[in-house]
């Protein structure tokens, strides 16, 4: 594990806020995720089930219609008993099919409250990074002022002189500082890692605009209640 300390007090207790509310914001998000898995997990199987329903109904029926189209006969009591079939399998069908709209409902819901969750805390990770990275680049450069400011100045001295700003031209020293610093590995701390998500990177919730067209139509019942409506 990393130790993630500054020098100064002050600076030290912000960066230990920062890194507390990183922290806290990953563990919504994590948890968030998890609901998601969950229900993404609870359609899987209501999905499974459906399908063998149907095919246990395409199964019945096809073994019906074969007798009939063999004896070429059809009483009364067999009509019954077939229509009664063909109502409890359908009943059954509509029923998982209104669990698939309910789970569908939540997942939505479920993945939009990811997806912000996601995006609040890569800003605040931002915002952590740059605190702290600055942090530790005021603390370098206090402790190695000396240093800094020769060889700033070595370089500096043998840059041509700009004559719009007159100054001696820095592009030489910044040019120079970007290629040595591009050199060294990035050491990103793991405390720093972004949790691996179940929601799709492609996945993006509906726009405001959109939001706001789909509320001046006509809203669709599905689930539960489309089912008790029409019974």
């Amino acid at each position: 594990m990393t130790e993630i300390k500054l020098n100064n007090p002050e600076t030290q207790e912000k960066l230990i806020a920062l890194l507390g509310e990183f922290n806290r914001q990953k563990a919504e998000l994590i948890a968030f995720d998890e609901e998601l898995t969950e229900l993404e997990g609870k359609k899987a199987k209501n999905s499974a089930t459906l399908s063998a329903v149907k095919g246990e109904f395409e199964s019945e029926f096809a073994g019906i219609k074969a007798k009939f189209e063999q004896a070429h006969e059809l009483n009364i009591d067999e009509y019954t008993e077939t229509k009664k079939l063909k109502a409890e399998f359908e009943s059954r069908i509509d029923f998982f099919k209104a669990v698939e709209e309910e789970l569908e409902e939540k997942i939505n819901s479920k993945r939009e409250q990811t997806y912000t969750a996601q995006t609040h805390l890569t800003n605040t990770r931002k915002q952590l990074f740059m605190f702290y990275g600055e942090a530790l680049i005021n603390e370098f450069i206090q402790q190695h002022q000396t240093e800094i400011k020769l060889f700033r100045s070595l370089i500096l001295d043998c840059a041509d002189y700009d004559e719009i700003t007159g100054k001696e031209d820095e592009s030489t020293f910044n040019e120079l500082l970007t290629q040595k610093l591009a050199k060294l590995d990035i050491a990103t701390p793991p405390e720093f890692n972004l949790p691996t998500l179940t929601l799709s990177d492609n996945w993006k919730p509906k726009t405001p605009v959109q939001k706001h067209i789909e509320s001046f139509q006509p809203k669709k019942e599905t689930g539960f209640k489309r089912l008790l409506n029409n019974i």
